[in-house]
């Protein structure tokens, strides 16, 4: 093996356990391709699969974002693009702009 070198797929996961980590990624990022640009999904899920860590330029409904890949980024992200703040935002319906800063853990 001298002068090779080799090249680590997982972090000691079982093959179960990874088929639904990649299962639940193709989720999140067909996901995000259907709420913007559909190369967005395919790029975060390679870098999100190959563990590569980037700021990615995404672009879910009309709004342009940076997303972490390999983070909890884009799920919180498509949460809020996909509804929800909509009960909030109907319940009042005179603010003069339509931002909700949500710093919650």
């Amino acid at each position: 093996m001298a002068g090779r070198s080799v090249v680590r797929i997982c972090d000691g996961d079982n093959p179960e356990s990874m088929t639904m980590k990649f299962r639940e990624n193709l989720d999140l990022a067909k996901r995000l391709a259907r709420a913007g640009r559909s190369w967005d999904g395919f790029l975060w899920l390679l870098f999100t699969s190959v563990g590569q860590q980037i700021r990615l330029r995404v672009k879910p409904d009309r709004h342009e974002i940076f997303i972490r890949t390999g983070s909890p980024d884009v799920r919180v992200a498509l949460s809020c693009f996909e509804g929800e703040f909509d009960e909030l935002l109907s319940a009042v319906p005179k603010l003069r702009y339509r931002l909700i800063i949500d710093a919650g853990g």
